[in-house]
C-alpha cells in the first residue's frame, strides 16, 4: 500500500474541507440553425468566434477583472429550427462536445420546443430526443447523474451543482403532447435528493422555457406546473435558473430566485457567469448584426453573495491508514484531486474512453503535465481518470 508521507498529511486533511470555487462559464440559446435571414446568419456564424476570443477581455469597471477561460458553454435550447439532418449537422459542426469543433470549449446543451420538430410536424417527438440521447452517450461518464434514457443530466463544477432539464421542469403526464418534458421534474427530484441533499451547496437549473408569469405557447408550461417545481426546489439553495426561448434578454426573479434569460444567439446574445467562493456575477453581452463586435450590457448584471454550503459526504476524519490518499495534480491547470492510496497506475482517458496517458505514482502523487503518450499537449475538453486496467471513473476534469 502506498503510504502518505508526513508532509502530505495536512494536504490530505485539507481535502476534507470545501474546495475553492473559481469557475466561469458562458450561456447562450436559440441558435436556430435552419432559420435563415441575413441578420440571423450573421449573428449565429459569429458567435463561436466571439466566445473563443472572449477570455482575457476586461469586464466593465463595475465588476472588475478579466474573463477567464470558461469550463464550458451552456446552450439553452432551440438548437435547430426543426430536427432536420442538414440543420443538425450545421449545429454540431459549430458546437462539438469537448471543444473539438468551431467552438473550442465543452458544450452542455438542452433541447427546446423547436428541437422536437421533424419536417415541420410534431408527430414524432422522440426523433429529436434521440439525437440528444446519442449526443450525450459518449460524455455520460462526465455527468454526476443521468435519467434512465440518457436525456436529462446533471454535473458538478467546484461544488456547484448544475441540472439540465431540457425543455422545462415538468412531467411527461403534463402539458401539450408535442413538447413533452419527459419526466424532467422526476429526474430533478431524484437528482437533488441524491447529489445535493442537505449540503446547502449552490444549485443552478438550466432549461429552455421561461419562468415568468406569462407561461408559454400551447399552455404546455403553466403556472400550476411551476408550483410543482417550487415544491421540489424550495428547500434547496437554487442560486439561478438559466433559460432562453423568449428571444428577449432579461434578468428577473421567480419566487425570489434569480432568473437569467439569455435572449437569442441569432440576435447576438450571450451571458458570462462567474462564481467564486460566496459570490456569483453574470452579465449579458450582445452584438447586433450590423455591429462589428459585442458589447457589455450596462443594466443586465447580476452581482450578489451566495452561500456555498458544504460538499456532499464530507466528514472530518483523521489521516488513518484506512483513509490514506495520494494526490493527482495537473499543475498547468492549477487543479488537484485525491486518489485512493491503493492505486499505483492511473489512466487519463478522453471522452470516447481512449487512453490518453498512463501515469505511475511517484513520491505519493500522480502528476500529469497535460501531454499525451506521444508528448503532445492535449486540447481543451473533458477528461476522466481511472485505475489502470479497471472500469469505473475515479474523477473528471474540464481542461480550459
Amino acid at each position: 500500500m502506498l503510504r502518505v508521507s508526513l508532509f502530505l498529511i495536512p494536504l490530505c486533511l485539507a481535502a476534507t474541507l470545501p474546495a475553492a470555487t473559481d469557475l466561469t462559464f458562458f450561456l447562450t440559446s436559440d441558435v436556430h440553425y435552419g432559420n435563415h435571414t441575413a441578420a440571423n446568419d450573421t449573428n449565429r456564424n459569429r458567435l463561436p468566434t466571439y466566445m473563443n476570443n472572449l477570455p482575457g477581455t476586461a469586464y466593465p469597471t463595475t465588476l472588475g477583472g478579466t474573463v477567464a477561460s470558461p469550463r464550458g458553454v451552456l446552450i439553452a435550447g432551440d438548437l435547430v429550427e426543426r430536427i432536420d439532418t442538414v440543420y443538425w449537422n450545421e449545429y454540431t459542426a459549430d458546437y462539438g462536445i469537448t471543444g473539438e469543433k468551431r467552438l473550442k470549449y465543452p458544450v452542455f446543451d438542452a433541447f427546446g420546443n423547436h428541437d422536437f420538430y421533424t419536417t415541420g410536424t410534431i408527430k414524432d417527438t422522440l426523433y429529436g430526443v434521440g439525437k440528444m440521447i446519442a449526443r450525450n452517450a459518449p460524455r455520460k461518464s462526465y455527468f454526476t447523474a443521468m435519467d434512465s434514457s440518457g436525456y436529462h443530466y446533471s454535473w458538478d463544477w467546484d461544488g456547484v451543482h448544475f441540472v439540465n432539464l431540457n425543455i422545462y421542469a415538468g412531467s411527461s403526464e403534463l402539458g401539450y403532447n408535442g413538447y413533452r418534458p419527459l419526466k424532467a421534474l422526476e429526474f430533478l427530484t431524484t437528482d437533488l435528493a441524491a447529489n445535493v441533499g442537505s449540503s446547502g451547496r449552490p444549485v443552478i437549473l438550466f432549461q429552455h422555457y421561461t419562468m415568468d408569469a406569462n407561461g408559454n405557447a400551447n399552455n404546455d408550461w403553466t403556472n400550476s406546473m411551476k408550483t410543482l417545481l417550487w415544491n421540489v426546489v424550495q428547500n434547496y439553495n437554487v442560486v439561478a435558473i438559466l433559460h432562453g426561448h423568449s428571444h428577449s434578454k432579461k434578468m428577473y426573479k421567480w419566487n425570489n430566485i434569480d432568473v437569467i434569460d439569455n435572449g437569442a444567439a441569432i440576435l447576438g446574445d450571450m451571458v458570462v457567469v462567474k462564481i467564486t467562493d460566496g459570490h456569483i456575477q453574470a452579465i449579458s453581452r450582445s452584438a447586433a448584426a450590423t455591429a462589428t463586435s459585442q458589447t457589455w450590457s450596462s443594466t443586465l448584471i447580476l452581482n450578489k453573495d451566495i452561500s456555498m454550503g458544504t460538499p456532499m459526504g464530507v466528514r472530518p476524519r483523521q489521516a488513518t491508514a484506512a483513509h490514506q490518499h495520494i494526490l493527482f495534480s495537473i499543475p498547468e491547470a492549477k487543479w488537484n484531486h485525491q486518489i485512493p492510496a491503493g492505486v499505483r497506475r492511473l489512466e487519463v482517458i478522453d471522452l470516447q474512453g481512449h487512453n490518453v496517458r498512463t501515469l505511475v505514482a511517484r513520491n505519493e502523487r500522480f502528476e500529469w503535465n497535460r501531454k499525451d503518450a506521444r508528448g503532445r499537449r492535449v486540447p481543451p475538453g473533458l477528461y476522466a481518470f481511472r485505475e489502470a486496467g479497471k472500469s469505473g471513473v475515479l474523477g473528471k476534469v474540464v481542461l480550459p
